[in-house]
């Protein structure tokens, strides 16, 4: 079912719409212990990954991974005082996101 990429595998931006997409699922999401928000960041990433992956460029795929993990870093860095909340919210959904591309896509 994911050797392919449909429509509802895929989310569908431009290189102008990535800061947009980081402020809102990582630098604007704060971290809660909830299971249905954890892995927000993760997915909306993912699935921006195929969509540039499959239907647009490897610039904009290189783009959006590039600004991805500038993100993370700034979300870090700007909240010094919860840090280690901050660094479990990212470390699983960077896990979370790591075993989507192995599980789900591994061409990307």
């Amino acid at each position: 079912m994911w050797n392919i990429c449909l429509p509802d595998q895929m989310f569908v931006f431009s290189q102008e719409d990535i800061p947009h997409i980081l402020k809102t699922v990582i630098l604007g999401m704060q971290p809660i212990r909830s299971k249905l928000q954890k892995p927000v960041p993760a997915n909306i990433i993912f699935l921006s990954a195929r969509f540039a992956h499959y239907y647009s460029s490897s610039e904009l795929l290189e783009s959006l991974l590039f600004a991805v993990v500038a993100a993370i870093d700034q979300s870090i860095k700007v909240c010094k005082l919860t840090i280690s909340v901050f660094q479990e919210f990212n470390f699983s959904n960077i896990k979370l996101l790591i075993f989507f591309f192995i599980r789900h896509d591994q061409k990307i």
